[in-house]
């Protein structure tokens, strides 16, 4: 098996398809090859001779953008269990102002976050590989945002929560 089978084989499990795969390899590759990589699932390409420092660089990214993408699904899964009226605290339910309040400022912290994570790449980085993804991943933390922000009580846009008092 070959580093493009691998590769599909590691994006067509449940378990496995969200990790970044950074191909390392010896051959001068082309573009048919290097879109065969693409193709099967790969992040980035790094040829040898490689520099351990700008692999490390790479894959911390990656690392972070991993970390955030939990981070929202984690908030988007609290948004939902307040939405349908099954967040309880100590017996009381809790009120969905303040649940709204809590996401927007975890929120807040994962965008402060990746708004320095693109900085660093926009000024160190010449992979754009790794700029387009934290650029994604900003298009995406605006979007969350702005689907926040309408459930905000008193905007008008989002549908009345009734009290579960």
């Amino acid at each position: 098996m070959d580093g493009f089978e691998t590769a599909a084989h590691i994006k067509r499990r449940e378990r496995t398809r969200d990790i970044p795969i950074i191909f390392l390899t010896a051959i001068n590759h082309g573009p048919h090859h290097t879109f065969r990589g693409y193709a099967a699932g790969a992040v980035d390409y790094i040829s040898k001779p490689f520099d351990p420092w700008v692999l490390r660089a790479k894959v911390s990214v990656f690392v972070e953008l991993y970390m955030k993408n939990c981070q929202l699904r984690e908030q988007a899964a609290l948004l939902r269990l307040q939405l349908e009226g099954g967040e309880k605290d100590a017996g009381e339910p809790k009120e969905p102002a303040g649940l709204l309040a809590e996401l927007s400022a975890r929120l807040a912290a994962v965008e402060e976050q990746a708004e320095a994570l693109t900085k660093q790449l926009n000024d160190d980085s010449t992979d754009a590989a790794a700029v387009a993804t934290a650029a994604h991943l900003e298009r995406k933390l605006t979007g969350l945002r702005r689907a926040l922000d309408a459930l905000e009580p008193g905007t008008g846009s989002a549908p009345s929560v009734p009290s579960q008092n």
